[in-house]
């Protein structure tokens, strides 16, 4: 076992000297992504990243992107970078198998903090991509960033890019990682070029990427029905709750979830149970792939169990697994979680469940 401590900045890599530091709120600012040109700085409470050696373009900072002019010689023009976050799962019932093939739900989608980092700025040539953190496997056309570039391409003069993306979102973890990165660079190409697309416009591309993708082009908490893909507003009282998410080193393929799936119903609905102080949610909302998948993973059924015994409020799986997350009271979050070697930790002081 290893101990997750609660860091609310951590270091999420090795740096170079001489960084542009952002100044926000007394928080610390730490590298997340430095290769031979470029040292870049994020603090997961400020949400800021900059190029070493750079200064604001224009356009400055804005609530959603940064665009910056490099004074390397090696870089052209304006690059445009932003912050795909994760989001959790609170609440998922599966209520029935549809005709074609998908399964009707009820959930609530929660943005949190945890980011990836995506930039891009005018090829002078072919699109390319470049990941660094968490590796990526497939195919560069594959990738949701390039798919939604061609997408935009389809539809209006866009350029070839040079597009970077730094993973530290978990892959298959139910935190929508993937989906965000695609809607991320839908907004982005949006904003860059002067599309003028309406959010209800950018929402319907982004669902031909996948069926999550839509949620994060307003990036706010809403009840989602449907396959996932139908929004309503909905308010979470989560003023006073931090957050414990913990991927432990487990894949759950989201055909093995389904598959063990029984459509069922609930006495008080997901809408009206979230109403509900959290401290009733241990009772009223549920998962309903856990049941199944903790059957063929145990390990995670025990993450879940000890976040509350250290505590937690609410605790649960995110979407089809394998993350699972604590919600705690904030001047009651244990400064450590005892965890399985394997795992990975993010801790937030707050849920946000507003990035717009």
């Amino acid at each position: 076992m290893i101990t997750a401590k609660r860091q609310f900045c951590s270091t999420l890599c090795s740096g170079v000297a001489n960084p542009v530091l952002a100044q926000k709120r007394d928080t610390s600012v730490h590298n997340v992504w430095s290769d031979d040109s470029l040292c870049r700085y994020h603090c997961r409470d400020a949400s800021y990243l900059v190029p070493s050696g750079t200064k604001l373009g224009k356009s400055g900072r804005n609530d959603k992107f940064i665009f910056v002019s490099s004074q390397k010689e090696n870089l052209n023009g304006t690059t445009m970078i932003s912050f795909p976050n994760a989001k959790i799962n609170i609440g998922l019932n599966v209520i029935g198998k549809r005709p074609d093939g998908y399964h009707d739900i009820e959930t609530v989608f929660c943005p949190v903090g945890l980011r990836d980092a995506l930039e891009f700025r005018a090829a002078n040539g072919k699109t390319s991509l470049r990941i660094s953190g968490k590796s990526v496997d497939g195919e560069m056309e594959n990738n949701l960033t390039v798919r939604a570039l061609r997408l935009m391409q389809q539809n209006f003069h866009v350029p070839e890019l040079e597009i970077c993306l730094h993973k530290c979102i978990p892959m298959g973890a139910g935190l929508g990682g993937g989906s965000a990165d695609a809607a991320f660079m839908l907004r982005m190409i949006n904003e860059e070029f002067r599309l003028n697309l309406q959010e209800s416009e950018l929402e319907r591309y982004a669902a031909s990427l996948g069926a999550d993708c839509p949620f994060f082009i307003r990036n706010k908490a809403v009840f989602a029905e449907g396959i996932g893909d139908v929004f309503s507003p909905v308010e979470l009282p989560l003023g006073d709750y931090g957050l414990y998410l913990i991927k432990p080193d487990i894949h759950v393929p989201t055909a093995e979830a389904y598959a063990q799936i029984v459509p069922q119903k609930w006495d008080i609905p997901l809408r009206e149970a979230v109403k509900r102080p959290v401290s009733e949610w241990k009772e009223l909302v549920s998962n309903d792939f856990e049941l199944g998948v903790f059957a063929r993973h145990p390990l995670l059924g025990e993450i879940k169990e000890s976040l509350y015994n250290h505590g937690a409020a609410y605790a649960s799986m995110s979407g089809s697994g394998s993350a699972i997350y604590g919600i705690f009271r904030k001047d009651r979050m244990p400064d450590t979680i005892p965890v399985p070697d394997g795992c990975e930790i993010f801790v937030s002081k707050t849920i946000e469940g507003n990035m717009q």
